[in-house]
């Protein structure tokens, strides 16, 4: 239990709006939505999601943007970690594939999620056979119905 306080209380170090100023060109209240925004996506994460980990770099990485004034990258990070709360069991992905030859949209629906060496994997049944699914070839994922 000690251990998912201390990951409680980074996430919440890392959703505390800086005292350090944001751009001029970008209101306080703005920020403070953009990061209201991530707070509700990512609740309900916990110290056994698969996700924490590299949902937590990209908190880090809004932060550091946040710090720096640079909305458009912080615009990207942030959707970096709501595509990756997008991968829970359940949601339906597309990702292009090889059948007979010939490159193809291809779908399923998820049933684990792994993080494993920076990458997010995603196990899945696709005509009868598991497969594994790596984020970075995924074009669509549509949340669990």
């Amino acid at each position: 239990m000690k251990e998912r306080s201390e990951l409680v209380e980074r996430a919440l170090a890392m959703l505390t709006p800086s005292s350090r100023t944001a751009a001029p060109s970008t209101p306080a209240s703005d920020w403070l939505t953009r990061w209201r925004d991530l707070a509700t996506v990512t609740s309900g994460l916990d110290a056994d999601d698969p996700r924490l980990t590299p949902v937590l770099k990209g908190l880090a990485a809004c932060q550091h943007c946040h710090d720096s004034g640079d909305l458009d990258g912080f615009t990207q990070a942030a959707a970096r970690v709501r595509r990756l709360m997008q991968f829970v069991p359940g949601a339906t992905v597309r990702w292009e594939g090889a059948v007979n030859h010939r490159l193809t949209t291809l779908s399923a629906v998820a049933e684990h999620v792994h993080y494993d060496g920076g990458k997010l994997i995603v196990f899945l049944t696709w005509q009868g056979l598991d497969r594994c699914v790596a984020d970075s070839i995924i074009t669509q994922i549509e949340g669990p119905r």
